[in-house]
């Protein structure tokens, strides 16, 4: 089972969110749903953030500035939440760290946050229908995928499947299905 939670920039968004099973949490003022399994998320993801079911114009103005984070259910000390989210950068500092790697410093909108193991996996939209996704470690090693049009992993499961490189350029290896670079 997993929590999902709805974030940022979701008043325009409400209704949709609530049309697709989304609850008002309020006293953490945010949006959830829960998910019986990873599958059933990347299900309604799919179909969520579906452009051609949508339109362009929808789903960029409802859907691509609110983000998705994924809260798994598991026992986590206290302690350890808060040191994880110290070493992470804001939403705002992620978009800008993403916006300059690219040439021509294009919008980037973070659309959804996968909590992996040390890390953070960020999937985002750039001119206005693309998506890409990045992954920033705890220490704020930040890789991202070589090719930002050929597709992007939604999962943990299928992050091995994509080349990734850092910041600087250099082409990580995958080892345990996370990119790394060999010192």
């Amino acid at each position: 089972m997993i929590t999902v939670k709805a974030t940022r920039n979701t008043y325009d968004s409400k209704d949709d969110l609530r049309d697709c099973g989304f609850v008002w949490n309020k006293e953490d003022k945010v949006w959830e749903k829960e998910f019986d399994s990873m599958e059933s998320y990347n299900e309604f993801m799919d179909h969520f953030m579906n452009v051609t079911y949508w339109g362009c114009k929808i789903v960029n103005r409802y859907h691509s500035k609110v983000v998705f984070e994924i809260i798994e259910e598991e026992a986590v000390e206290e302690n350890e939440e808060v040191e994880t989210e110290k070493s992470n950068d804001t939403i705002s500092e992620v978009e800008e760290r993403i916006s300059s790697l690219s040439d021509d410093n294009c919008e980037v909108s973070v659309i959804n946050g996968i909590k992996l193991d040390g890390a953070k996996m960020y999937i985002y939209k750039f001119n206005d229908c693309l998506e890409a996704s990045a992954i920033i470690y705890d220490d704020g090693t930040l890789f991202h995928l070589r090719d930002w049009q050929g597709g992007c992993p939604h999962s943990a499961e299928e992050i091995e499947d994509y080349d990734w490189i850092t910041e600087d350029g250099q082409m990580a290896v995958i080892l345990d299905g996370m990119p790394k670079i060999l010192k």
